[in-house]
């Protein structure tokens, strides 16, 4: 399309990908006919005392205010991608790192929650889980029977985690309990009461303690590569 101008027409000549979500289109050789009905330029506006206002950020009135604070969470951004990378890694080592049978019956709860999940996504964008398989070409049972690899991962770590909690002793007071509930209440804009009717303390205390478990083991890996060093 690059150099096409407006009431051109032309035919492109492309490949579906091998992995395409359509069986009979998964590697076809395509011809799609487009006509160019207009030709746009993207005019970006001067970076000034002026835009910076417009922008509308709370205590940004000036150009070097605004670029301080883009510049500001572009850094929050790469550090925060840096530490889910190192989690990712961290939990991927742990799991691959020890030997633990995971019952069958778990890793299939497990993989019916994520796909229960992946269904309350859809309906926030406004589509439903026939749409989204009749696009994908698969079924329920299949949706779920791909995420079980990853349900594996995730169960097996929790089993993990609530084994290293065990033997390092964490404990979990009342308050922290009571602490994640009005976090919970606060985050999804909900009454704390209505919170509370909805998770069952016993798996929020649970949670919890994984956490802690979690950073235990960062910590020890941490204090770790500064003695390597």
């Amino acid at each position: 399309m690059v150099g096409i101008k407006a009431g051109e027409e032309k035919d492109l000549n492309l490949t579906f990908p091998e992995n395409y979500h359509a069986e009979e289109l998964k590697g076809a050789a395509v011809v799609f006919h487009v006509k160019a009905n207009t030709v746009k330029t993207k005019v970006l506006p001067e970076v000034n005392d002026d835009f910076a206002k417009d922008v509308n950020f709370p205590g940004v009135e000036t150009a070097e205010e605004l670029t301080k604070l883009i510049r500001n969470r572009l850094a929050e951004a790469k550090r925060m991608d840096a530490e889910r990378a190192a989690d990712e890694a961290l939990g991927k080592a742990l799991t691959e790192g020890t030997e633990i049978d995971v019952p069958e019956v778990m890793i299939q709860n497990e993989a019916e929650n994520m796909t229960a999940q992946l269904e309350q996504q859809l309906r926030q964008y406004g589509m439903n889980m026939n749409q989204y398989l009749n696009m994908t070409g698969m079924t329920r049972e299949q949706l779920v029977d791909s995420n079980k690899e990853q349900a594996a991962a995730s169960v097996k770590l929790r089993l993990i985690l609530d084994k290293i909690a065990k033997i390092e002793n964490i404990e979990i007071a009342a308050e922290d309990v009571e602490n994640e509930f009005v976090n919970m209440s606060k985050m999804y804009n909900m009454q704390l009461e209505d919170v509370k009717k909805q998770l069952d303390a016993d798996l929020v205390k649970a949670d919890l303690a994984r956490q802690k478990a979690y950073e235990f083991v960062k910590e020890h890996v941490r204090k770790a590569e500064e003695t390597a060093e």
